[in-house]
């Protein structure tokens, strides 16, 4: 894997997309049909991206476009973020791209990748292929090395892309600290797979945060400041998963794919069975992890304990019963409470209000 490229170059223009704005995000369709590839109508031609980053984030600072940009292609949509601290954020939210093929020369790009459905097939100079099945890893893409991906018939695929250069993440880590970072800036051009691939330890709180940002919506008043505070802490939470026996306190309890398919499910039951009566003992022997692993992921997963997703669920219906005329004691039954008097003061440490005052209120 000795071969260096020559670097292509490539320029981007609004010319060639008809632009509108949707919400926070700039929407980008080619005019040329045959367009399925961002860096040029040839989806095998290999190009620099650093040109085609450049030409956007000039836009972005002209005021042509917002710092989120949607490329809706014929056979799929992906979504860039350009960071105030000058990452770029790059998402698929389950697509299946059809056509989406190609290669590009890196100049010393590091993209920090979670993968929630599908993975393409990945490959440097056409002689080292990969096929990792980690969900989360860090890809140090080397200097003037060409990467190639395949995404033809992947099916369904939604994944995160945090993409910044070495010196940009080096200037948030302490000097005394930076030897934690070291792995991620060294051994660019190096011909192992393993100089350039570093597997990261999945936790709850990296698919957590991974999957917040996917269901980001351009509506949302603070989707910049959303989609770039939660990329920080994703990166950070990363960085802690792949140094944790170099850290005291990490905090963060380790979940494999299955662990957490099981806690989705789980999640699944308490959103429809909200009325009936659940113990963590209960829960725990159904998902079949301990107690403190049960109670550990779901509040790493979701940012709640059970129980508080539980009471979620029973106020939330309660209160729609209670909008459509129904009983309190009805409604006390059906949420899963044994008497009135109980449901009544937990909706009322729930909405400060009582169930009477609150159908008033609607």
């Amino acid at each position: 894997m000795g071969k260096i490229y020559k670097q292509a170059r490539t320029s981007f223009t609004l010319n060639n997309f008809t632009a509108s704005q949707q919400g926070a995000v700039t929407r980008l369709v080619p005019n040329a049909p045959e367009c399925h590839h961002l860096f040029g109508y040839e989806s095998q031609g290999a190009v620099d991206p650093s040109e085609f980053f450049y030409d956007l984030r000039r836009l972005v600072a002209q005021g042509d476009i917002s710092s989120a940009v949607r490329f809706c292609l014929p056979d799929h949509e992906e979504e860039f973020h350009f960071l105030s601290n000058g990452f770029i954020l790059q998402l698929f939210r389950d697509v299946r791209p059809a056509l989406m093929r190609g290669s590009y020369y890196s100049e010393q790009w590091i993209s920090l990748r979670v993968f929630m459905q599908g993975k393409p097939k990945e490959s440097f100079n056409e002689s080292l292929p990969f096929d990792c099945a980690a969900q989360c890893t860090f890809l140090n893409f080397g200097q003037g090395l060409r990467y190639t991906y395949d995404m033809v018939d992947l099916g369904n695929h939604s994944s995160v892309h945090l993409v910044f250069k070495p010196e940009q993440l080096a200037r948030f880590v302490a000097p005394a600290h930076r030897h934690y970072i070291q792995l991620l800036a060294t051994n660019a051009d190096a011909h192992k797979l393993q100089d350039h691939l570093l597997v990261v330890p999945l936790t709850a709180d990296i698919y957590r945060l991974a999957r917040e940002i996917l269901d980001l919506t351009s509506d949302n008043p603070f989707y910049h400041f959303h989609t770039e505070s939660r990329s920080l802490e994703l990166l950070t939470q990363a960085i802690r998963s792949l140094y944790v026996d170099n850290l005291s306190s990490v905090g963060s309890v380790r979940l494999n794919q299955r662990d957490i398919q099981k806690l989705e499910a789980l999640k699944a039951r308490l959103h429809s069975d909200y009325a009936e009566s659940f113990t963590l003992d209960d829960l725990s022997r159904w998902v079949g992890f301990n107690r403190r692993k049960l109670t550990e992921g779901f509040k790493a997963l979701y940012g709640v304990t059970v129980n508080e997703y539980l009471l979620s669920q029973r106020m939330t219906n309660a209160r729609l019963l209670l909008r459509e005329g129904a009983a309190v004691s009805e409604v006390s039954e059906q949420v899963g409470y044994t008497g009135s008097s109980s449901f009544g003061k937990a909706f009322k440490r729930y909405f400060g209000t009582t169930p009477k005052e609150s159908r008033q209120l609607l």
